[in-house]
């Protein structure tokens, strides 16, 4: 159905559709904000005051987020622990985020500075990689909680949008490693 697998680590992403050709204005947004994404789980890390929490459609974890401080006349940016939150509302078919300061994840919803990073999207589906308890095999699960079981060690981000209404959905599915995954709690 036009779509398809990118598993990525620290590799580029491949910009061009199944039969080679140049991908269009809402493929390449669709790449720009799965590479975000990729960028701000690799940097995941296990902090007890903000614990990764998955649900099928949503995913909250601690990663580095840019904070702007302001010093007399002059402002600047640096990149600290905070939250991060990754939510899709079907009702208005977006793609959200937000992040804070590990300072304020207290005093904020991870829905606090949500702002729309894709819209027009017919489904967004999280999933948790984990191996079982002997450490042989693995499986997918909707559903993480990081006080229980660490970090996964992969999330797999599954978007599906629909250019024409007349026009089959498509679909991308991303699968992000954690560096830090399958650490214990």
């Amino acid at each position: 159905q036009g779509g398809k697998v990118m598993v990525t680590n620290h590799a580029k992403i491949d910009v061009t559709g199944q039969r080679g050709e140049s991908l269009g204005v809402r493929e390449r947004q669709i790449h720009l904000v799965l590479e975000q994404m990729r960028r701000d789980l690799s940097s995941a890390r296990l902090f007890k005051p903000i614990p990764l929490e998955g649900r099928y459609d949503q995913v909250s974890f601690c990663s580095l987020v840019p904070v702007t401080y302001r010093r007399e006349n002059e402002q600047f940016e640096i990149r600290e622990l905070g939250r991060v939150t990754y939510l899709f509302s079907p009702a208005q078919r977006f793609l959200g985020r937000s992040g804070c300061s590990y300072r304020f994840v207290r005093r904020t919803s991870v829905r606090d500075g949500c702002r729309p990073v894709l819209e027009g999207l017919e489904g967004v589906r999280f999933s948790y990689y984990k191996l079982d308890e002997q450490g042989g095999t693995g499986s997918w699960s909707s559903s993480w909680d990081e006080e229980d079981l660490g970090l996964p060690l992969a999330v797999k981000i599954e978007l599906s949008y629909r250019d024409d209404p007349k026009e089959p959905s498509k679909s991308q599915t991303v699968i992000v490693p954690l560096p830090a995954g399958g650490s214990a709690p």
